[in-house]
């Protein structure tokens, strides 16, 4: 089962255009919000009873990560602006995995992950991984983004660098959000 947590949503925003995005590709997953281990554990075995094939968490768990036990995600969305959050992570990454967060963070210079963690950075820097090309909410209802360099998805499919549009009115949401749910939906095999 594939595990994606989202770490410092606290609107909703990444979860909901994941979840449209799982949807629209007929992906079985299964969504819940945590703050305990025994929500994860609740979590795992709802998600296992209806046969999902991803599981997607809304980690609400304040300062306290370790209380999310030893759950570690394949594709994590670190998204949270609270000081020190970066300590979260030994906490919450698998061996091989991917780290999404957004470029204009300070705390990604103190982020130390391990070999096997592929960063991805998102946002309007332009040395970030997946950036914005252009935002069309008036006329289009479009995102346009980019992936800067070529990427792997979960199933080791080769994403080249390219541009992709992701169609959905989100005005008055955070885009950077929008844009790390889209590159984790896409990571893990989907289409938007």
């Amino acid at each position: 089962m594939l595990k994606i947590g989202v770490l410092g949503d606290e609107d909703g925003t990444a979860s909901q255009v994941i979840t449209e995005i799982l949807e629209k590709n007929q992906k079985a997953f299964y969504f819940s919000k945590v703050t305990s281990s025994n929500d994860i554990k609740d979590s795992f075995i709802e998600a296992v009873a209806k046969k999902a094939k991803v599981i997607l968490l809304d980690l609400n768990c304040g300062d306290e990560y370790e209380k999310l036990g030893s759950l570690k995600f394949d594709i994590l969305l670190f998204l949270t602006k609270k000081k020190r959050a970066e300590v979260a992570l030994h906490f919450l990454l698998k061996k091989k995995n991917y780290l999404i967060i957004d470029s204009d963070e300070p705390c990604v210079k103190r982020i130390t992950t391990n070999d096997n963690t592929t960063v991805i950075t998102c946002g309007f820097n332009n040395k970030a991984s997946v950036t914005i090309s252009s935002v069309e909410w008036e006329e289009a209802n479009e995102l346009q983004f980019c992936f800067q360099r070529t990427l792997h998805t979960i199933e080791g499919e080769e994403l080249e660098p390219q541009e992709m549009k992701y169609l959905k009115n989100y005005e008055d949401k955070n885009i950077v959000k929008i844009l790390a749910a889209v590159a984790a939906a896409v990571l893990s095999g989907a289409k938007v």
